[in-house]
């Protein structure tokens, strides 16, 4: 992924720890050990995405733009700046793997029973993170580079993402 980006270099290592997370600090991303299957390898476009938003940077009279996703130091770091580094995340994951994320997030990662529920000041509900991941899909099916070839299996997955919380006793 970072070959890709000619702006910004990542020139740090991954390597497998207690859990998923990416330090800021040192630019390392870390990810879940023991990976049993190829399921978890999406996981680290999504810690990639962590890494592209630190590196976002804005001009000085857009302050109030840096609040949103920035890593400076005056950044009120506070549940909604976490929300959105992980949607961000998210939606980076999503456009550079496509449906290979969507996949690993619903129907692997992702819990239909606590898909609502809040369970930390650091990742939005579920069920959130699930729409967000399946609007990015819909709109890379309208797109003109990729149009159409995301229709049958993004509607797939919804399908059983609306079935999951329906048999969770969920609200979809």
């Amino acid at each position: 992924l970072s070959s890709k980006l000619q702006a910004i270099a990542w020139k740090r290592f991954t390597f497998e720890a207690e859990g998923e997370a990416f330090a800021g600090n040192t630019q390392v991303i870390r990810l879940r050990f023991p990976m049993n299957d190829i399921w978890n390898l999406p996981v680290a476009a999504h810690e990639f995405g962590h890494f592209l938003a630190s590196q976002i940077r804005l001009p000085k009279d857009a302050v109030i733009l840096a609040n949103v996703l920035g890593s400076a130091d005056d950044v009120t770091k506070d549940k909604h700046w976490y929300y959105l580094q992980e949607f961000f995340a998210d939606a980076v994951a999503t456009y550079a793997l496509g449906l290979a994320y969507g996949y690993t997030c619903l129907l692997v990662r992702f819990n239909p029973v606590r898909a609502w529920s809040e369970t930390d000041l650091l990742h939005p509900p579920d069920a959130w993170r699930a729409e967000l991941i399946l609007q990015i899909l819909d709109r890379m099916n309208r797109e003109p580079d990729t149009e159409g070839q995301f229709a049958g299996p993004a509607e797939k997955l919804r399908e059983f993402w609306s079935a999951s919380l329906v048999a969770a006793g969920r609200s979809t």
